[in-house]
């Protein structure tokens, strides 16, 4: 009698046992299924998000320099670029966001002192692509050689009553204002987004200020083992999207987002496994209750 109570226990521990093992796969399987849909999710929207903050705060920089060139004073070719000048400083002087703010004439030359002493910036995009017709144009981050600082430069063109080019209104501002910008976004349990320009595959913005300092390679950053190039190329060409990778024998979702009228995209790379630590742990439990039900049946199985 006694046996058979004990064999009756075995059977039923046994079924519990396979049981919980093929719930567990069942669960684990779903959970990981639906844990990696929603980090991709996550990830697409915290690209698309950051994505549209940087259009935002670019479009409000050339908001104020177009509105700057379109004052009566600036469109006017009566007024001399020294007046102008002085206008346009009042500006830097109003925002302190601003390392400058100054006016070009038509040549590419602006005021460079009060004696009224010109400097040449022809040479420079910021002059040149306005001049030539385009209505906005900003760079990416880069070593200023007046200032030695990091700067982004904007700028405008300046449009007289005959509709004609005059001049070029620009204005600086620091350069590091993409890297504090991605540092605030966290995505997975510390990894931070990426602005990269598509057309140079450099970083614009980077939670570590030194990946803009050392104007470090987007295809370094990417660089892995599985389908580097064409994880890159699929940045590089697509607006939108999501895809795996691994670096470093870590396996990495990456989602990204373009940013509107730039050449940039904002990348959200982090391991997958900051997204499975919920799973981890219901596995755990689950493989230590499987565990003691085993030893229960090998007492049972003992004591037959």
């Amino acid at each position: 009698m006694k046996s058979l109570k004990y064999k009756i226990l075995f059977v039923f521990l046994t079924i519990t046992a396979i049981c919980n093992i093929a719930l567990g796969i069942i669960i684990f399987n779903f959970s990981r299924a639906e844990l990696n849909k929603s980090s991709r999710v996550i990830l697409q929207q915290t690209a698309t998000s950051i994505a549209r903050e940087v259009k935002n705060e670019n479009d409000k920089e050339f908001k104020m320099l177009n509105t700057l060139a379109s004052l009566p004073s600036i469109r006017s070719t009566e007024i001399s670029l020294e007046e102008k000048y002085e206008a346009i400083t009042q500006v830097r002087k109003s925002d302190p966001r601003y390392i400058d703010v100054t006016i070009l004439d038509k040549d590419g030359y602006a005021i460079a002192t009060t004696a009224g002493q010109k400097i040449s910036f022809r040479e420079r995009e910021y002059y040149k692509e306005p001049i030539n017709g385009k209505k906005s144009f900003n760079t990416d981050p880069f070593i200023n050689k007046v200032s030695n600082a990091m700067c982004i430069f904007y700028s405008v063109p300046v449009y007289d009553y005959s509709n004609k080019v005059v001049n070029v209104i620009f204005s600086v501002i620091d350069g590091y204002r993409w890297c504090d910008l991605v540092k605030k976004a966290t995505v997975g349990k510390d990894s931070h987004p990426i602005i990269i320009n598509r057309k140079k595959v450099t970083i614009v913005g980077a939670a570590d200020r030194k990946m803009i300092d050392s104007n470090i390679s987007a295809y370094d950053l990417l660089n892995s083992s599985s389908g580097t190039d064409r994880l890159a190329d699929k940045i590089i060409n697509e607006k939108t999207g999501i895809a795996y990778y691994s670096k470093d024998n870590v396996k990495k979702v990456v989602a990204w987002c373009a940013v509107e009228d730039t050449d940039w995209v904002v990348v959200t790379p982090a391991p997958v496994d900051d997204f499975q630590e919920g799973v981890k742990q219901m596995m755990f439990i689950l493989t230590c209750t499987t565990l003691f039900m085993f030893i229960l049946l090998s007492v049972v199985f003992i004591l037959l």
